[in-house]
């Protein structure tokens, strides 16, 4: 069988049992390799059931193909040669390792390779003898079959656990920069493995046991010492080659769904609730991971799943001049998924840029966030491609598009987005709507006003369009009713904030007729009359002299709170039935059965361990702030106003659609406000809900339970992160938590 390179790129994360992704058997599916050759009733019908993704192997099993694919090694056979004859090329492959395991599974018994132009490809040798012509390129290897007892040969689990062994000397090495080609190669040698394995399941057992104690000695490497605190003794930097040895490590961690950061609590944080892993070696300090926490806080679950993660356990946001030696980038892969993108070596406050540069409408964001957020809107180009919709739209505004006031972000102009219209959505998206969705729109609608061109009001309704989402379970465009606005200047310390919006739609086309901003009135819209709307373009606003900037106070930050009155509804298509069909019963027909959920020190009486704490929240005991027992968490409010939270993450769950999640919390105030809870559920580390459940209380208040809205589970999910957060803390200000209680009906 051909295994080209695309299908061995695409089987990534070879640590995860995919237990909901059935495999492939031929003619039916299984739930593993293992079952396809059982029928319905149990039966077993034995090798002809084992077919498709799935491989019969000489010990009478059914294996995932790739799990036979890895028992495939490779010798040296000619060095700076090539072979006589060639038959099959695999496609660009990262080493000789990948490509001995494609070349075996196919039975080719040779193949050559060159490391330095791996765009050359994996090329089978039908005939491996040397042609006789010096090619100091070319390397001719022998592919070696690791079952065979009489081979030499290293498996894959030998080599990641001697990578990770390489990890736990280096941080032992009282002179690592004396021996870089031995934490290079292990380095390497744990990229290549950890991406090419990245999304198959688990069914070697060699294998789990190796990637079982390679998680083990991963985080004892990374981890703080217990008793000292005392981190890895050798300094990692991009010379010694420990930088990206030891981010192997939480790459490893990081696709066994642990912790990659058992040394950094805000970088962990940032895994655990939006699988967005940070490659920057720790440079970033804790006020950007803050704001850039804050970021990812803000993008919508459709643009984080469907645009950023696409197809990817995580999205790897890398900081590659943090890993350079002397200037020279590191050639060693650093992310090992199929997402990620590249960010600026700066923190927050080091440089602003004026992102609304050659206009009349300037407007200061931090670069950091800046070059943050346009790197993510390029992920969100897979979402509106996807999109028919969307992605018409998009076409349209672009073919009409002449001249640079056409455009929201004129630092560029037609031009630039004419030739690379890659960077129309990040460009507009990235560095204005998420920096300042009102200042875009009022710059849309002066030059709408002016007569100088509709389209830039085209493309910021465009960008209201991409992140509108429908507050009920209808997919239907019609039923998006719901947007987001941002807010992230310089001035507020770089925090990204999120102001929902009322879509009024019209029934036939789906396009955008009205805006509910806070505290602003309606704004209306009138497109002209292309038919099915994709094509059409703004004619007329109103009122005509709309001017508002809409408040600051955020009402429903994630479109969870009650609509403003003043934005207008859709009128249905059908009127309302008078009554129920059925009377409701005057009595629940069956007594809900309540099974609490362990939030792993709840009370905060034990040493909150489980807990993920920002520097602003301290547990604090015998003081009389306590509401069940001695102790409670304490968030602390100063003088920038930053956030402060708690997160736990509990897995190992079982719940399912049709399950319902109670919450209560104690909560006290010392000046505090907006402080809110907020539970993330997810399933295979897909996020498939969330909640949030705020305190309606503020200022100076005394202990009062708060009991949120039942939670309505919809879809199966196996694991829970729990958040409390404070947004508004002044200096001085307090807020006391205490008495955590989940529980599933």
């Amino acid at each position: 069988m051909f295994l080209s390179w695309n299908r061995i790129a695409l089987l990534h994360l070879l640590f995860l049992h995919i237990a909901s992704a059935n495999v492939n058997c031929g003619g039916h599916t299984a739930a593993t390799c293992a079952d396809c050759p059982i029928n319905p009733d149990g039966t077993w019908m034995g090798e002809g059931w084992c077919n498709g993704e799935c491989k019969w192997t000489a010990d009478n099993e059914c294996v995932h193909e790739i799990v036979a694919a890895s028992r495939y090694g490779y010798e040296l056979r000619h060095e700076n040669t090539q072979c006589l004859s060639q038959s099959k090329n695999y496609g660009d492959m990262r080493s000789p390792k990948l490509c001995a395991m494609a070349a075996g599974e196919d039975g080719c018994g040779s193949f050559m390779f060159s490391s330095a132009y791996t765009s050359w490809g994996c090329r089978c040798c039908s005939s491996p003898n040397p042609n006789h012509d010096d090619h100091d390129l070319w390397t001719v290897y022998d592919v070696v079959d690791c079952d065979d007892p009489n081979s030499e040969c290293i498996t894959t689990a030998t080599i990641l656990l001697d990578g990770v062994r390489a990890a736990r000397d280096f941080c032992a090495d009282p002179n690592p920069e004396s021996s870089p080609e031995k934490y290079e190669t292990a380095a390497r040698n744990l990229s290549d493995i950890l991406s090419a394995y990245s999304e198959s399941i688990v069914q070697d057992p060699e294998m789990e046991a190796a990637a079982s104690e390679a998680a083990v000695i991963a985080r004892d490497v990374l981890a703080p010492d217990d008793e000292t605190g005392e981190k890895c003794s050798a300094e990692a930097t991009g010379c010694n080659r420990g930088m990206v040895l030891l981010h192997q490590l939480r790459n490893l961690l990081a696709l066994r769904d642990l912790d990659p950061f058992p040394d950094s609590i805000p970088h962990g944080a940032l895994f655990e609730e939006h699988r967005v892993l940070i490659a920057d070696g720790l440079f970033f300090n804790s006020g950007t991971m803050e704001v850039v926490h804050s970021y990812f806080d803000a993008v919508p679950d459709h643009l984080m799943i469907e645009g950023m993660r696409r197809g990817a356990p995580f999205v790897t946001m890398q900081v590659k001049d943090e890993f350079k030696c002397d200037g020279f980038a590191e050639e060693i892969e650093i992310s090992v998924t199929a997402r990620g993108f590249n960010v600026f070596r700066n923190q927050l406050g080091d440089t602003t840029e004026n992102a609304f540069g050659s206009t009349s409408f300037p407007f200061i964001g931090d670069l950091l966030m800046t070059v943050t957020r346009h790197e993510a809107a390029h992920q969100f180009d897979r979402f509106v491609a996807d999109d028919d919709d969307l992605r018409a739209m998009k076409q349209t505004y672009t073919s009409r598009a002449t001249a640079d006031h056409d455009w929201l972000r004129n630092s560029v102009g037609n031009e630039y987005f004419q030739q690379f219209p890659q960077e129309i959505l990040a460009s507009q998206i990235g560095n204005q709507y998420t920096l300042s969705s009102s200042n875009q729109l009022a710059l849309a609608l002066d030059r709408f006003s002016a007569g100088t061109s509709v389209l830039p009001l085209a493309w910021v309704l465009l960008h209201v369009d991409i992140f509108s989402h429908s507050p009920t379970e209808c997919t239907d465009r019609a039923c998006r009713t719901r947007s987001l606005f941002y807010h992230s200047g310089a001035a507020e310390g770089g925090i990204t904030s999120t102001y929902c919006v009322e879509v009024g739609r019209d029934s036939t086309t789906g396009q955008i007729i009205s805006l509910g901003l806070p505290g602003c009135p309606v704004l209306g819209v009138t497109w002209s009359d292309d038919g099915d709307g994709v094509g059409a373009l703004p004619v007329a606003v109103q009122p005509e002299t709309w001017s508002c900037m809409h408040s600051l106070e955020a009402w429903g930050a994630v479109c969870d709170a009650e609509a403003p009155t003043s934005t207008p509804t859709m009128t249905p298509s059908k009127s309302p039935s008078v009554a129920p069909i059925t009377a409701p019963a005057s009595t629940p027909t069956m007594t809900p059965t309540y099974s609490p959920i362990p939030v792993v020190d709840g009370g905060f009486e034990d040493d909150s361990s489980k807990w993920k704490l920002t520097d602003e929240v301290v547990r604090v005991c015998n003081s009389g702030d306590g509401h069940h027992g001695a102790c409670a968490m304490k968030f602390v409010g100063n003088k920038k106003k930053k956030r402060q939270s708690i997160v736990q993450g509990l897995k190992n769950l079982d719940l399912k659609s049709g399950d319902t999640l109670l919450l209560s919390f104690w909560v006290k105030g010392e000046g505090m406000r907006n402080f809110k809870s907020k539970i993330t559920l997810r399933n295979k580390r897909k996020k498939v809900g969330k909640f949030i459940c705020s305190v309606d209380k503020k200022g100076t208040f005394d202990y009062y339970e708060v009991e949120c809205s039942p939670i309505d589970v919809t879809k199966e999910c196996d694991k829970l992160i729990l958040k409390f957060e404070s947004k508004a803390g002044n200096e001085g200000k307090k807020m006391f938590l205490d008495s955590v209680k989940l529980s599933q009906i």
